[in-house]
C-alpha cells in the first residue's frame, strides 16, 4: 500500500481530508479516554488493542477539536509520530490564537488489522465530517468538504507499557 505522512504540509487540511460528499453519523462523538490500552502484546489480544488504540486516538482528535485542547491526543501519541504532533500543535495554535474547529468529525471507522513485526498497522476507513477552521479570531474560515470512506493508517507500537500511534498516514487513493 502506498501512503503518505500527514504532515505539516497537510497541515490545514489534516483533519479533514476527503474528497466526496459525506452521509450521516453521530455529530457528537464521546469524550476521549486520556488512558491508552496496556494488555498482552501477543496475538488476538495485540490486535484487539491496536484496533482500541486507534479507536481512542479517533475520539481523542473529536474532542480535541472541539475542544482546542490537544493534550489526550498527545497522551496517546509516541513523540516520534510526526503526523499525530503536527495535527495535536495545529489544534493548540488554534486554540491559543482565538480561533475554532467546527465538524470534521471522523466517524464510522471500519477497522482492518495486520501485524507488521513488532507492531501492528491499523487501517481505519473513515467518514469525515466537511469542516469549517478559522486559524485565529480575525482570519477567514477555511472550508473542507470531507468524505466518505477516508482511508487512514495507524501504526500501533507497545511502548512503556501502553499501546501508542507511532505513525499515521493517508493513503494516496481511495
Amino acid at each position: 500500500m502506498r501512503g503518505r505522512v500527514l504532515g505539516a504540509a497537510a497541515l490545514a487540511a489534516a483533519l479533514a481530508i476527503g474528497t466526496t460528499a459525506c452521509g450521516g453519523g453521530n455529530p457528537k462523538p464521546a469524550p476521549a479516554s486520556d488512558s491508552s490500552p496496556s494488555n498482552d502484546a501477543s496475538g488476538d489480544t495485540g490486535q484487539a488493542e491496536a484496533v482500541r488504540t486507534a479507536r481512542l486516538w479517533i475520539d481523542a482528535l473529536n474532542a480535541s477539536s472541539e475542544s482546542l485542547d490537544a493534550s489526550s491526543l498527545r497522551k496517546l501519541s509516541t513523540r516520534t509520530c510526526e503526523a499525530c504532533g503536527s495535527i495535536a500543535d495545529y489544534i493548540t495554535q488554534i486554540g491559543s490564537q482565538g480561533g475554532k474547529i467546527t465538524g470534521g468529525e471522523w466517524l464510522d471507522p471500519k477497522f482492518t488489522v495486520r501485524r507488521a513485526s513488532n507492531d501492528f498497522v491499523v487501517r481505519a476507513d473513515i467518514l469525515v465530517k466537511p469542516q469549517q477552521i478559522r486559524e485565529s479570531r480575525s482570519s477567514a474560515a477555511k472550508q473542507f468538504p470531507g468524505g466518505a470512506d477516508t482511508p487512514k493508517q495507524f501504526t500501533v507500537t507497545r511502548s512503556g507499557g501502553k499501546w501508542l500511534v507511532s505513525k499515521l498516514e493517508q493513503e494516496d487513493t481511495l
